[in-house]
């Protein structure tokens, strides 16, 4: 995979609203990312109440699906202008990164390992509402809606 790091950075930023920071699942902690097309990836991110995927085109994808570790990659994106992903090793659970003079291994796993996320594999087109219709409907589940926070 190769991706421009200033066209990574507001994606991670997108995921990491779903990845978990504290988890005794490590895989929570990781960025889900698989091929899809032949110039795109998929990329999600869960903490098992919330999910965020994203499709990011333009991209030279990777051979396989893998997660990785959100903070760590992140941590390699100020030093250069190209993430590239050299290698992945699904055994040992590791994968290689090159960004500027820079090389890191990451703990990676297969993306099969990750969480379930039922919107993950849908294509969603979007939809519109009418703007009386949304107003409606939120009336409809106001007394829900905490007033203390």
């Amino acid at each position: 995979m190769k991706i421009e790091t200033a066209r990574l950075r507001p994606i991670l930023s997108l995921l990491e609203r779903a990845v978990e920071a504290r988890s005794a699942l490590p895989i929570l902690r990781h960025i889900r990312i698989v091929p899809h097309g032949d110039n795109s990836v998929h990329m999600s991110a869960t903490n098992l109440e919330v999910a965020v995927n994203c499709i990011v085109q333009g991209v030279t994808p990777t051979e396989t699906g893998m997660t990785v570790h959100h903070g760590l990659l992140k941590a390699l994106l100020p030093s250069g202008e190209v993430l590239h992903l050299t290698a992945f090793d699904a055994d040992d659970c590791v994968s290689e990164w090159s960004v500027g003079d820079s090389t890191a291994r990451i703990p990676s796993y297969p993306a099969a390992d990750f969480p379930k996320n039922p919107m993950a594999d849908v294509e969603l087109s979007g939809f519109s509402v009418r703007g009386s219709d949304l107003l409606r409907m939120l009336g409809q589940v106001e007394y829900a809606i905490s007033r203390e926070e």
